[in-house]
């Protein structure tokens, strides 16, 4: 490549991103970790791999990743996007970071390593949920997800939207601390000034949280049986209920950590408390690692903010309920008795499933246990509505909500109860509707949206999302077309059929399965996932922030073994005929919440 011109003047350099290199930035600088960009078979490239046609088979740890061809250079701008936040104070080569080059990242970063960041970026409880999703993703296909995969991405818009912290330096030095030098140097850094800028392999912080690098560097460091010893004398001392890692083994320590952490077995907030990991390191005689973990906890605590006005600090993170006797309103939309498959239109007809949709016998359980819920314990306002057409779905719920949602509600729910497949749910006339067309009805712009200006949202969906098993308690069945066959008589297993990729403000979308898999219904007590919502609903409404209780259903949900009567497959149950053991794992899809949403007022008792 030609580096200057003829007159000497210096000529412009783009980097692997499209953004122009700093003038001080040593372009015949090579780090060890890549060689030239141009040459994809180097063998000085560390992330590099056998080259197999058009996949490019990575290896990480104990994983085979298998990543798409390497990413061209990108000699235009990637620079369109309008950022909310002024950038100007800022120096290249991040301040050219846009949501287009965090996406290129996305692509060109391996499975552990992006594991890595949604560790150290993320709050603790939506990274481990991401983390066990993309785990399970890679063990069920053998492969990485590349086009849901838009985590990053969501990350940097959730965080440019909220304007809280500069996300791009908090990118480049998670990135630092990784030790991703390929892609920095990519990004336009050499690896002496991200060194001398963000010493990764110290324990001080910049930008990121330095109790999570503290924990990311214990996950870093710990090997073999010294993981699993750490991580079996945690597990005996705390007696966790429904403890999730126990399938997974010490391939991603984050996992683990991320664990403890939401079961406050250790925290970083508000002060932090690793006793229990420092009381066994020191036992394993790790006393260098436990010195270090001590300095760095003790620098952190002496700094924390006086307990008094830790409550005061909360509620000003906290959305606002301006009613406590009239929190909000929950839409429930319930799709029940299914039409025959006789869509006249022929642009239509394409869509519908090879046979007709079964009845959802025993989803209006799930009506009953909403409404009770909402109404009972958390004062909603509760709007019902049966069976509508693909074509009328949109229109009705924004009818709906322009008619009952009023200025001293706080909170809007809606729910959607129906088969499905991936990105979709049926209309009861068997016609599948996009998950992201009703996302689109909290879009700023419409009618609907301009009444919920800074209203947080949360959209909650039962519905399979495909027809594949996690390979679960007597008659189960399935909400998606294949299983309309296997129906029989008794209380059965139904599955439901979803999408993902972040949008709107104040949106949190939660999903009762993952893309390309089954959502389990029994016939007669309704769906799992919104009798385990329920639940903890009534359990934990007035303890705790909304998105903590929904993974907490994630995690009660995903704990329980299920059985389903299918044609019997590998996962074939030993105890009942004809069954199948199985699991379910929901998610949330999307998370533009800038505040913790309580659903009481938790300064005012209500009578």
């Amino acid at each position: 490549m030609n580096m200057g011109n003829s007159t000497g003047l210096p000529t412009t350099v783009l980097n692997f991103y499209g953004n122009e290199m700093p003038g001080k930035y040593n372009i015949n600088e090579q780090s060890e970790s890549s060689s030239s960009d141009s040459d994809s078979n180097s063998d000085s490239d560390s992330d590099s791999g056998m080259d197999t046609g058009d996949i490019k088979i990575l290896k990480s740890g104990k994983y085979k990743i298998y990543e798409p061809p390497s990413v061209p250079s990108y000699p235009e701008t990637t620079a369109n996007y309008q950022f909310h936040q002024d950038t100007t104070y800022l120096f290249p080569p991040h301040s050219k970071i846009t949501f287009e080059t965090v996406s290129k990242i996305e692509m060109d970063i391996d499975f552990n390593d992006m594991i890595s960041l949604i560790f150290l970026l993320f709050d603790s409880n939506f990274a481990l949920q991401e983390i066990l999703s993309m785990v399970k993703n890679y063990q069920v296909n053998g492969v990485r997800n590349f086009v849901n995969d838009n985590r990053l991405s969501s990350w940097a818009r959730y965080q440019n939207n909220n304007q809280t912290s500069n996300w791009r330096m908090e990118l480049v030095e998670a990135l630092a601390v990784i030790q991703n030098y390929r892609i920095l140097e990519k990004l336009g850094y050499s690896r002496n000034e991200i060194n001398e800028q963000f010493q990764p392999k110290s324990n001080e912080t910049l930008h990121l949280n330095r109790a999570k690098k503290m924990l990311f560097k214990l996950c870093d460091c710990l090997i073999g049986e010294q993981a699993i010893q750490l991580i079996n004398f945690v597990r005996t001392e705390k007696k966790f209920d429904n403890d999730i890692t126990i399938s997974y083994d010490i391939a991603n320590m984050e996992l683990h950590v991320l664990f403890w952490l939401t079961q406050s077995a250790i925290t970083i907030d508000n002060g932090v408390n690793v006793n229990v990991v420092t009381k066994y390191l020191k036992r394993m005689n790790l006393s260098d690692i436990v010195e270090r973990i001590e300095e760095t906890v003790k620098k952190i605590n002496e700094f924390l903010p006086n307990k008094y006005n830790l409550r005061e600090e909360e509620d000003k993170n906290s959305y606002k309920i301006k009613n406590p006797k009239n929190v909000g309103l929950l839409v429930i939309v319930n799709m029940l008795d299914f039409e025959n498959n006789v869509e006249e239109r022929e642009e239509f007809k394409d869509q519908l499933p090879p046979c007709k949709l079964p009845n959802r016998t025993g989803s209006l359980e799930d009506v009953i246990n909403l409404k009770s819920t909402f109404t009972k314990y958390l004062n909603f306002k509760v709007v019902i509505e049966h069976d509508i057409k693909h074509d009328d779905l949109i229109n009705e719920i924004q009818k709906m909500i322009r008619k009952h949602f009023v200025e001293e509600h706080s909170a809007l729910f809606l729910c959607i109860l129906s088969h499905g497949k991936e990105g979709c749910i049926y209309g009861v006339n068997s016609i599948p509707v996009r998950i992201e067309e009703i996302k689109n009805i909290f879009c700023n712009g419409t009618s609907v949206a301009n009444m919920l200006i800074n209203v947080p949202k949360v959209l909650i969906v039962q519905a399979c999302q495909g027809a594949n098993y996690l390979y679960a308690e007597p008659g189960l069945t399935v909400d998606s077309p294949s299983s309309s066959q296997q129906q029989a008589e008794g209380d059965q297993m139904r599955h439901d059929g979803l999408i993902r990729r972040d949008c709107y403000s104040d949106l949190l979308v939660c999903m009762s399965i993952i893309d390309g898999f089954v959502s389990v219904r029994s016939t007669l007590y309704g769906s799992k996932y919104i009798q385990e919502l329920c639940r903890c609903l009534e359990k934990y409404y007035d303890k705790k922030h909304f998105n903590d209780i929904v993974v907490r259903v994630q995690r009660k949900v995903n704990a329980k073994d299920m059985h389903i009567d299918v044609k019997p497959e590998p996962g074939r149950c030993t105890v009942h005929k004809n069954c199948v053991n199985i699991y379910m794992t929901p998610w949330i899809s999307c998370n533009t919440l800038r505040k913790d949403l309580y659903l009481t007022n938790r300064n005012q008792n209500v009578t």
